[in-house]
């Protein structure tokens, strides 16, 4: 498992957990988010992991908070959620086709986590005083997918740049 730690940033966390799924689901990951007090819990799943999945853990407050990316057992609730995860071996990554995986993800998640450095909490909500009515409602989340003209990866549609060889999309 690989970690890293972010001092005095004040990102909005649930932004970047939401980043971090569109990030992975635009590689073609099936996405599963988890949250629990103060622990933010990304689970991306191809078949060719079998019943493991990469687990990617944001975890403190926005203003300290550490980031770790390894894998794990595919699990169904953040209730069981292993203590620790193992080190992404060169056999995985080789059948994902993604041999910079790690290197790639924390290109993506600090320049994220830079542009929404001191965001968090400067936006002031006004709270209404009318009754709470809930609903349910479905999220659909589209991902606009552009394939890179010289290698064919996947890159999302927002990047300029091809995630796996550099070249330019647009």
């Amino acid at each position: 498992m690989e970690r890293r730690r972010f001092q005095d940033y004040n990102c909005d966390l649930v932004d970047l957990h939401k980043s971090i799924e569109i990030y992975f689901a635009g590689k073609g990951f099936r996405v599963t988010n988890f949250h629990i007090n103060k622990i933010y819990l990304t689970q991306a799943h191809k078949n060719e992991l079998g019943n493991k999945s990469l687990f990617i853990k944001i975890e403190g407050t926005p203003k300290n908070f550490e980031v770790s990316i390894g894998l794990g057992e595919k699990i169904k609730s953040i209730q069981k959620l292993p203590s620790f995860f193992e080190k992404i071996p060169f056999s995985n990554k080789l059948l994902l086709g993604e041999l910079r995986l790690e290197k790639n993800f924390w290109n993506f998640f600090t320049t994220k986590a830079d542009l929404r450095r001191n965001t968090f909490g400067l936006i002031k909500t006004t709270v209404s005083h009318s009754p709470q009515i809930l609903r349910e409602r479905e999220i659909l989340r589209e991902v606009e997918i552009v394939y890179c003209k010289y290698c064919g990866t996947k890159n999302n549609a927002n990047l300029t740049n091809c995630i796996h060889c550099g070249a330019p999309l647009h």
